[in-house]
């Protein structure tokens, strides 16, 4: 019989804790931790569409930011000299944390806007 690599959600969910250990070593994932508490302290404070949404991008702009660190390491695994094909590889990595970035901004705006209203 064949193996899979995670053959129960306990030794799923044990690789992802083991990899969450690895991703609050990263400074910018540490800021991003902070967002979601920050995000879920206002949401509790004022819940409504608009905070569950900023909670929930700053869920998915921790979620991104780990896939970006894990490119990364793979990129420094391939060669560690400077390559232009490996910083194309680490800046669309970079875009798409500085997307979900953007989001959360035009979210927080609209929220903003909506309690001038």
């Amino acid at each position: 019989m064949k193996k899979f690599k995670n053959q129960s959600i306990f030794i799923a969910a044990k690789n992802g804790i083991n990899g969450f250990s690895v991703l609050i070593n990263d400074y910018s994932a540490r800021r991003e931790i902070i967002l979601i508490f920050v995000s879920a302290i206002i949401f509790l404070l004022n819940t409504n569409t608009y905070t569950l949404i900023i909670f929930i991008l700053a869920l998915v702009l921790l979620s991104i930011e780990s896939l970006n660190s894990a490119i990364e390491r793979i990129c420094d695994l391939i060669s560690i000299k400077k390559n232009s094909e490996i910083k194309k590889i680490k800046d669309l990595g970079a875009t798409a944390v500085f997307i979900i970035i953007c989001s959360i901004i035009f979210v927080v705006i609209g929220y903003l806007f909506s309690l001038l209203n």
